[in-house]
């Protein structure tokens, strides 16, 4: 009994502070989205990056042996089609 004035007095305002505690809400979900976003991107780019740098070491590998000369005069004796899906293979990867 003693406390009803001053809930009717704040009673007005009620709305509005359910209004904005709603947006602050909102708003805290669409800056933790963002962070999550943010967050997915950066590990994407570390992901590619890291199957380049693979990929590049791979083919410095394989240039590598190929300076070999029985390994070079064996890749010679291979068939031209036999390197359309190692080339292939290495498109996709560069791109992925």
């Amino acid at each position: 009994k003693q406390q009803a004035p001053d809930w009717i007095e704040k009673l007005p305002q009620i709305p509005q502070l359910v209004f904005d505690n709603l947006q602050q809400n909102r708003q805290a979900g669409e800056l933790e989205y963002q962070r999550m976003l943010a967050l997915q991107q950066a590990q994407e780019q570390r992901s590619r990056n890291t199957r380049r740098t693979l990929l590049l070491a791979a083919t410095l590998a394989a240039a590598t042996a190929l300076a070999e000369p029985a390994v070079l005069a064996w890749v010679e004796s291979l068939p031209g089609y036999a390197w359309l899906p190692a080339g292939l293979a290495w498109l996709l990867v560069w791109r992925a």
